[in-house]
């Protein structure tokens, strides 16, 4: 019993001394949009395809997330704008491109 409360104290103490890594790791907010943007588009094209919403919700979603899109840096615009003319996004009919 003392042997475990033993362990249990040694792997509390590692475990609450500040670890270096996590106190320098700063979030990369470009990969952060372009995750949000390409997920929204993807979670779209997926309950089209299912025949969750129709047609002209998901033409007004579209819309909505280019309309935020072009508020991001040019980088993270080319990258969803890419993704999302792509033959392989199924949805790439929809797209509204201004």
């Amino acid at each position: 019993m003392q042997k475990k409360i033993g362990i249990t104290l040694f792997a509390l103490t590692i475990l609450s001394i500040p670890n270096q890594v996590f106190a320098e790791l700063k979030l990369d907010r470009k990969s952060y949009y372009y995750g949000f943007f390409i997920g929204s588009l993807s979670e779209s094209c997926l309950l089209h395809k299912y025949e969750k919403i129709n047609t002209e919700v998901l033409k007004n979603n579209f819309e909505s997330i280019f309309s935020n899109l072009k508020e991001q840096d040019k980088e993270v615009q080319n990258a969803v704008l890419n993704f999302s003319n792509k033959k392989e996004f199924p949805c790439k009919d929809y797209v509204p491109y201004n």
